[in-house]
């Protein structure tokens, strides 16, 4: 949803809890936390059967992410209903784009898969803007779920290579340690590939 410019509130992250003890499709947002270090978060509570055992792929566990995201944000319904068709059409294979360049010739795309329980994986793209043609490198396995996020701070660009060079933070240095050096990729190296499911571009704080 970051990628459609939907907020759901000034909190980076959501936890969405499936309950029992109200009533089956009833959604409770708690107050804001109340300590200082808990800042960043919301709970919100969604109301399920006392038999609910959800399983991947339940349906039942979209139709709840989507009404607690509802519940924060009404006025963003139809940009939640659009970000939950894309990951169900998707699934594992969606990519969310983290980093995009554009140049003379080309769009340059970093995207990352958001993978479990096999492997994210960080996708670099070409697209040729005057043919439209669109070409993958091999994909990166990443270590974490996120960690691309920390290893595409900058994209480079010559005549005849692509690299990736990480984000300077300290957190995203501790990441990019795991991995060595920037990655970089030959023209070479991208071959035709079928357009995927992409998210919009990510912002991040």
């Amino acid at each position: 949803m970051n990628g459609l410019d939907v907020s759901v509130g000034s909190h980076p992250a959501v936890y969405i809890h499936f309950t029992s003890e109200i009533a089956a499709g009833q959604v409770e947002i708690a107050p804001p936390n109340s300590f200082r270090e808990d800042w960043w978060w919301r709970d919100v509570h969604v109301g399920v059967p006392a038999d609910f055992l959800p399983h991947d792929g339940d349906p039942r566990l979209s139709t709840g992410i989507v009404a607690a995201l509802s519940a924060l944000a009404p006025h963003e319904r139809p940009h939640i209903d659009e970000a939950a068709r894309i990951a169900a059409e998707a699934g594992d294979e969606c990519q969310f784009l983290i980093r995009s360049k554009d140049t003379a010739k080309h769009v340059i795309d970093v995207s990352t898969t958001i993978g479990f329980p096999k492997p994210s994986r960080m996708i670099v793209s070409l697209t040729d803007k005057a043919t439209g043609a669109y070409l993958e490198a091999p994909p990166v396995a990443m270590k974490g779920y996120d960690d691309a996020v920390s290893l595409a701070g900058k994209v480079k660009v010559t005549n005849k290579a692509v690299a990736v060079a990480s984000r300077v933070s300290t957190p995203a240095q501790i990441i990019t340690q795991q991995y060595g050096a920037d990655y970089r990729w030959s023209v070479d190296d991208f071959s035709p590939a079928a357009t995927p499911t992409r998210s919009g571009l990510l912002k991040f704080r």
